[in-house]
């Protein structure tokens, strides 16, 4: 993979540098014949469509890096409207000005210059919505292709979910004849959230009852881990008004997942906190998750962060433009803040 990047980078540095070479030796060309004052001054048709060429080619390289570093981030919210049509002026004030430089300033061509500068917007325009959709078509290819690998890593973990189905109602009787019944209940709770990861996490949406009715399990079953003690440094609330909304399903569980495993419970030299906030108003989830953490809880449980980069992965895919995720890390504090617009 890295010899592969490698030879990406020295292709585009060999491709900038023979254009490089052609730039200044069209500049060096047009030049001339304008110091010798030809009726015309493109020359040769040779030297008009290598002109043209040169001047198509760089357009091109700079409306690719005007989509890359300039669209894209606004399309993907990252820059705001004010400073992306600041920006985007910004870029033709450089196409002009190159433009005045070419002739010199010459004042009877200021006209020309911009209408030039015009239609290269336009271009600009064109190539970043064509770009766009180039860019979308790879998008949905990859989240189909990752979705389809995370469906058969799940089901190679299930190994026949109908037995430990059978295996768990089976250890429920036997807690439930024991008289075990908080084992009983932590049981019942598992297979819940056990059929609820196997068939709903197939379904594209789900009621956001349902998802809150198997974080409220998720969290009691994490809880129930912990000595009485413990379970006082944990607030947790889950509300929602009522209104029937869809989610994608389990967006917030792995969180939730990280909050509990890097809080060091326990712990004498400090104390530690989990926050969890999840609020459904008028079609509009606010999600906030505070933890303590030490560096030693997350160095021995340290994983490979796949499971938080898939989440983003789905909120760009599911919920374009309609969300906002914030993850911020202070010297023993992480906070996590998602809002999610569920309306269509």
């Amino acid at each position: 993979m890295k010899s592969k990047a490698k030879f990406q980078i020295i292709s585009w540095i060999i491709l900038f540098a023979v254009l490089g070479y052609w730039l200044l030796v069209a500049k060096d060309l047009i030049k001339l014949e304008l110091e010798n004052d030809f009726e015309n001054h493109l020359g040769s048709i040779s030297l008009y469509l290598l002109s043209w060429s040169t001047v198509f080619g760089a357009a091109t390289i700079v409306a690719w890096l005007n989509f890359r570093f300039i669209f894209l981030p606004w399309r993907t919210a990252r820059l705001s409207n004010p400073l992306f049509v600041g920006l985007e002026l910004g870029v033709l004030i450089v196409v002009f000005e190159f433009l005045q430089w070419t002739i010199q300033n010459e004042p009877s061509l200021i006209e020309d210059n911009l209408t030039v500068t015009l239609f290269i917007g336009l271009y600009f325009l064109c190539f970043a919505w064509l770009a766009d959709l180039s860019h979308a078509k790879k998008r949905q290819r990859q989240l189909t292709q990752e979705k389809d690998r995370a469906e058969l890593k799940l089901l190679q973990s299930q190994l026949n979910p109908h037995f430990l189905f059978n295996a768990l109602n089976t250890t429920y009787s036997t807690a439930i004849s024991e008289e075990s019944t908080k084992t009983a209940a932590q049981i019942l709770q598992l297979a819940d959230m056990m059929r609820f990861a196997i068939e709903k996490s197939k379904l594209d949406f789900i009621s956001v009852e349902e998802e809150i009715s198997f974080l409220e399990k998720y969290i009691q079953l994490q809880l129930d881990r912990f000595a009485g003690s413990d379970q006082k440094w944990v607030r947790s609330s889950l509300n929602w008004d009522g209104v029937d909304v869809q989610i994608s399903p389990m967006l917030i569980q792995p969180f939730l997942e990280n909050a509990f495993k890097f809080t060091q419970f326990g712990s004498d030299s400090a104390e530690p906190r989990l926050e969890i906030d999840l609020k459904v108003a008028e079609g509009v989830m606010n999600f906030l998750v505070k933890n303590s953490f030490s560096a030693e809880q997350v160095a021995a449980n340290q994983g490979t962060g796949s499971g938080i980069e898939l989440v983003r992965q789905r909120l760009e895919s599911i919920y374009p433009n309609r969300h906002l995720l914030k993850i911020e890390t202070s010297k023993n504090l992480c906070c996590v803040l998602l809002m999610i617009n569920l309306n269509n």
